[in-house]
């Protein structure tokens, strides 16, 4: 019975560890193409002005924070859902940096 709460407290040490792993580089691409490529085209470049992701016109804010909360919470009202149920935290992060990294100006591009 002992054994068995330490493999358990184990388990449940192990899982918290890797949730708290940073999510591999590779990762980001893969999920923006599962979840966000349908609305915000290849590579952020949507054909719809409002939901373009590569043209430096940020309507909740350009840094990763602001991005990191539309991520989190969604957009109240619009179609933008709240993905904090399906994504962790850390791929949350790495989805945000992602996001932010396919503007036009972060790639040095005038």
């Amino acid at each position: 019975m002992q054994r068995t709460r330490r493999n358990v407290a184990g388990a449940a040490a192990v899982a918290a560890l890797l949730a708290a792993v940073s999510v591999r580089a590779e990762e980001p691409a893969k999920i923006y193409v599962a979840k966000c490529q349908a609305c915000h085209g290849v590579d952020g470049q949507s054909p719809f002005p409002d939901l373009s992701l590569n043209d430096d016109k940020w309507i909740h804010g350009n840094t990763v924070a602001n991005i990191t909360k539309v991520i989190e919470e969604g957009v109240p009202g619009k179609a933008m859902i709240s993905f904090k149920p399906q994504l962790t935290k850390p791929e949350i992060d790495a989805m945000a940096k992602y996001v932010r990294g396919l503007s036009k100006k972060s790639k040095g591009a005038k």
